[in-house]
């Protein structure tokens, strides 16, 4: 049992949090993004926008929009 317990060197504890950052600010912009998009498409109808999220990871997989210019 002791053997299968992995123990984090503080270096690995700090590689771990910047890469969670990092994830995380991706995950951020893409929310920022796809809010900003529907802010668009509720002022203006002719605005078209599909998304799709994995529901597994909760992240965004693929996004599709038309401006109505």
């Amino acid at each position: 049992m002791l053997k299968d317990i992995k123990f984090w060197t503080e270096t690995d504890l700090s590689n771990a949090i910047q890469n969670f950052k990092q994830q995380n600010y991706i995950e951020c912009k893409a929310a920022v993004l796809l809010n900003h998009l529907l802010e668009q498409k509720a002022k203006d109808t002719r605005w078209i926008v599909n998304w799709k999220i994995d529901s597994a990871n909760n992240s965004l997989t693929s996004l599709f929009w038309i401006s109505s210019d």
